[in-house]
């Protein structure tokens, strides 16, 4: 069993477990709201990537993430808001890694959520899971670079 394989039937688990009254601690949106919610970040894919991400003058925050992960969906109320806080100093992205491997592989992404912010062209830093101050504080420190 490969290491994919191996996370989807870890977070498959995970999300079995979870029950609609699961509220994270840090979290003041219920579950149900994050499930429905959809933020307005443009989804890449390995067509796309290059153009939008690489050849980006600003800094780009790209979500790696997978629908069945729970994680990612309990991060999609912050990332909207972060996006809203940030636009116009920071794109924002979002990669579905169940349809296509090939840049998640290249960069990688060996778990759900996975954020890394490319700056100049080139992956620069990433923070993996759902830790949302720490992916904050990743992006002010990209939202005031030159």
């Amino acid at each position: 069993m490969s290491l994919r394989d191996k996370l989807k039937v870890i977070g498959l688990s995970s999300l079995l477990i979870a029950t609609s009254s699961f509220v994270s601690p840090s979290c003041n949106v219920q579950p149900s709201e994050a499930i429905v919610q959809r933020y307005n970040v443009e989804d890449l894919n390995k067509y796309n990537f290059n153009k939008e991400v690489l050849e980006s003058k600003l800094p780009v925050l790209v979500d790696f993430y997978t629908p069945w992960c729970h994680y990612c969906k309990e991060a999609e109320p912050y990332i909207k808001k972060f996006e809203k806080e940030f636009r116009g100093k920071i794109k924002f992205f979002r990669y579905n890694c169940d349809e296509d491997h090939s840049i998640p592989d290249k960069y990688n992404v060996e778990g759900y959520p996975t954020f890394i912010i490319y700056s100049k062209g080139k992956a620069s830093d990433r923070v993996i899971g759902f830790d949302m101050e720490q992916l904050k504080a990743m992006l002010l420190k990209y939202s005031k670079r030159k």
